[in-house]
C-alpha cells in the first residue's frame, strides 16, 4: 500500500530532474552559459561595481575563481586526488 503513494512523487521528481539535465545539455549544446557560470559572472560584476578603482578585468578573473561558500558562509575548498576534470566529479 506504500508504493501506491510513493509512485506519483518519486516519478514527478524524476522526471523534473530528467528535464532538468536535459535543458542544460541542449543549452550547452547552443553554446549558452549555464547557470553557474552566469552565477559568477554576476559574482564578478557585483566586486568590479564596488570597487571602481581597481583594474575591472583583473577584479573579474579573481571574482570568477574565489571558492564557493556554503550555508555557513565559510569557503567550501575541494581536495584534488590527481583526478583528470573537475573535483567535484561532475
Amino acid at each position: 500500500w506504500t508504493w501506491s503513494w510513493m509512485e506519483p512523487m518519486i516519478g514527478t521528481a524524476s522526471f523534473v530532474l530528467l528535464c532538468c539535465q536535459f535543458v542544460r545539455s541542449q543549452a550547452s549544446k547552443m553554446n549558452m552559459r549555464p547557470y553557474s557560470s552566469q552565477v559568477l559572472q554576476w559574482r564578478s560584476d557585483r566586486i568590479a561595481k564596488a570597487f571602481p578603482k581597481y583594474d575591472v578585468s583583473m577584479l573579474r578573473a579573481w571574482a570568477q575563481h574565489m571558492p564557493t561558500c556554503g550555508l555557513h558562509f565559510f569557503p567550501t575548498y575541494e581536495r584534488n586526488f590527481r583526478q583528470k576534470g573537475p573535483a567535484s566529479g561532475l
